[in-house]
């Protein structure tokens, strides 16, 4: 399945979310830059971020290596396409549960329209 990383996540006002970061300029001063938040680094994020408990500073679920090392090659992938990239299934259920996991409704329901679109025309939000 061809799925579009580029679309950019928008309020239910049809504005863009946008990230925040903080990046040091030329002369070291500390830069707060504003980027829209893409459904690219929704999957990154999904796939390489492990949630911490914060009662035990460890993370909430168990994964072994090799589910970590199948996420990280998945995020590595779709770090490097270009604007779509070919699925599988496979990938596409484990993208919805990592995104269900950790996004809110917001996020949530864009991602997976994006990913298990039920109505075509209502796979991408439109802008307002």
């Amino acid at each position: 399945m061809k799925i579009k990383l580029n679309y950019v996540f928008k309020t239910l006002d049809g504005k863009p979310i946008q990230n925040q970061s903080a990046e040091l300029d030329e002369k070291g001063q500390e830069q707060i830059k504003r980027k829209d938040f893409t459904f690219r680094q929704a999957c990154e994020n999904a796939l390489l971020i492990e949630p911490i408990n914060p009662q035990t500073g460890r993370a909430m679920k168990s994964i072994d290596g090799t589910e970590k090392m199948r996420r990280y090659s998945l995020a590595l992938q779709i770090h490097n396409a270009k604007s779509e990239m070919d699925i599988s299934v496979d990938d596409v259920k484990l993208l919805k549960d990592l995104i269900a996991e950790m996004g809110s409704p917001l996020i949530v329901g864009q991602a997976w329209n994006i990913l298990d679109p039920r109505d075509p025309k209502e796979t991408i939000p439109k802008d307002k």
